[in-house]
């Protein structure tokens, strides 16, 4: 049983390793915030090109992050049910105090790694909120009647 713990670790482990993989390609994609300060980065974020690129991007990173939340969400749901409904109730039959020890150290090694994927929810949920700002910000200022989108910088309209 202290085997089956120890493999669960490093499935866990590894996907947790995948995931954060994930938060850093999408952190990359949406940017740092700091393109605010940056006059044409700035515009860049505010006005789409012609082909929508974007916001194809944001639509991506939102649809990926949906997804992603509700798989990450099955991942730490499975662990709990494993660990809650079939470990637990088994290392009850555990010969030794000191294979009990070992099967706790185990099973502690997993629950910090289902730890670290609450902090990937956390940030899948910060990344999902930024993208749709981006979006919304993008998608509105395109539309906006007074601003005139013939290039990707701003240009106002007299009226």
């Amino acid at each position: 049983m202290i085997v089956m713990a120890d493999a669960i670790f490093h499935i866990l482990e590894s996907t947790c390793e995948g995931w954060e993989t994930l938060v850093r390609y999408i952190d990359q994609l949406l940017g740092t915030g700091n393109e605010i300060f940056d006059i044409e980065a700035h515009d860049d974020l505010i006005f789409d090109d012609d082909l929508y690129t974007r916001s194809r991007r944001c639509f991506w990173a939102i649809n990926c992050l949906n997804e992603s939340l509700n798989l990450l969400q099955r991942n730490m749901k499975t662990w709990t049910e494993q660990r809650d409904d079939i470990l637990r109730p088994m290392a009850r039959k555990l010969p030794s105090e000191k294979t009990m020890k070992q099967f706790d150290m185990a099973i502690e090694k997993c629950d910090k790694v289902l730890a670290k994927l609450m902090k990937v929810k956390e940030s899948f949920h910060e990344q999902r909120t930024k993208a749709v700002a981006l979006r919304d910000g993008v998608s509105r200022c395109n539309h906006h009647p007074r601003l005139s989108l013939t290039t990707s910088s701003y240009s106002p309209q007299v009226q």
